[in-house]
């Protein structure tokens, strides 16, 4: 990727933001796993929006000139990170707990 003058980053800071909503919005799909798992819907939130910000930069590597369906793109890189998040978290307290553990990997499970 080229290097971003700071009009262009104020560009992207600027759309990224408009995409907070959405992010808030995929996040509270995880929230009853976050909260077997004692992970905040702040920490889910900023997980998402993580994602939003991977998702977009990645489009822009990928995609600069074409116009794609934006949101769908980065709701599926928002809901990517939560998992990897959720995943982790999961594995770490299956160690500690393997019934708390598997009761968030079937919550997991139906999210899909």
């Amino acid at each position: 990727m080229t290097k971003l003058s700071q009009t262009e980053k104020n560009e992207i800071n600027k759309f990224l933001e408009t995409q907070r909503p959405l992010s808030k919005e995929v996040a509270r799909h995880f929230i009853e796993i976050g909260k077997i798992l004692g992970i905040t819907t702040k920490k889910l939130e900023e997980l998402s929006f993580s994602g939003a910000i991977i998702g977009y930069m990645k489009y822009l590597e990928k995609h600069p000139k074409k116009e794609l369906n934006i949101p769908a793109y980065l709701s599926w890189w928002m809901r990517h990170v939560i998992y990897l998040g959720i995943v982790k978290k999961t594995l770490t307290e299956a160690k500690k707990n393997p019934n708390k553990a598997e009761k968030a990997f079937m919550l997991l499970l139906e999210q899909e």
